[in-house]
């Protein structure tokens, strides 16, 4: 049976959604809309809102992107979701549409401690959204900390600490300062009688010392 590459296999739904999704014009034209109007509102230089159907449309985006599955840029997709949704709450203050969408997106993404803040009432449109988004909560929570919840990105670090050996490299908002602080803390309340250290490496520029 001969073997089936990349270009034989089926195009999956996600695969012809999601592909290209940022090199969508009209995206790329909402997303340059909100943020130059953030930037007008954040610096004082003027009123400049996106119409009404362009904040809508940037929602639908934003919900779209938060439920991406590609497995090459979800987190960005995820990531351009929360940021399109965080940008449209200051614009519209307020705002039912907004605040429904926010807090989709946020379930969507895992980000209950930004959907709280940002639509604390938020309720799933469905019964399966309800108990997923309950049974994410209670997966996500922070051992000794029940009422703050990691990010998917911080569980799964948190949840290889116990390994024998384990190595991650994550950006800087990723919150691995924490996750440390959280493992460490509960590993002397629960007195394994570990010893610890954290080392910090300070990054030198090569060519400046040439």
């Amino acid at each position: 049976m001969p073997d089936i590459t990349e270009a034989d296999k089926p195009l999956r739904l996600a695969d012809a959604i999601y592909r290209d999704i940022l090199d969508n014009d009209y995206l790329k034209e909402l997303y340059d809309k909100i943020l130059r109007c953030y930037t007008i509102r954040r610096f004082g230089k003027g009123q400049d809102i996106p119409t009404e159907t362009e904040k809508i449309d940037a929602l639908r985006f934003a919900d779209i992107l938060s439920k991406s599955v590609f497995s090459d840029d979800s987190e960005i997709h995820k990531s351009l979701a929360q940021e399109i949704v965080t940008i449209l709450d200051y614009l519209f203050p307020n705002d039912e549409d907004v605040s429904f969408y926010a807090g989709s997106v946020l379930t969507n993404t895992a980000n209950f401690r930004g959907r709280d803040i940002l639509s604390p009432d938020y309720k799933g449109s469905s019964l399966f959204e309800r108990l997923y988004s309950e049974l994410m909560k209670e997966y996500l929570e922070v051992p000794g900390d029940e009422e703050k919840h990691f990010f998917r990105s911080q569980k799964q670090v948190y949840d290889h600490f116990n390994d024998q050996s384990f190595s991650y490299s994550g950006p800087t908002s990723m919150g691995k300062s924490f996750v440390m602080q959280t493992f460490i803390r509960n590993q002397v309340i629960a007195d394994k009688g570990s010893n610890f250290a954290i080392l910090v490496c300070q990054q030198v520029d090569f060519w400046s010392n040439v």
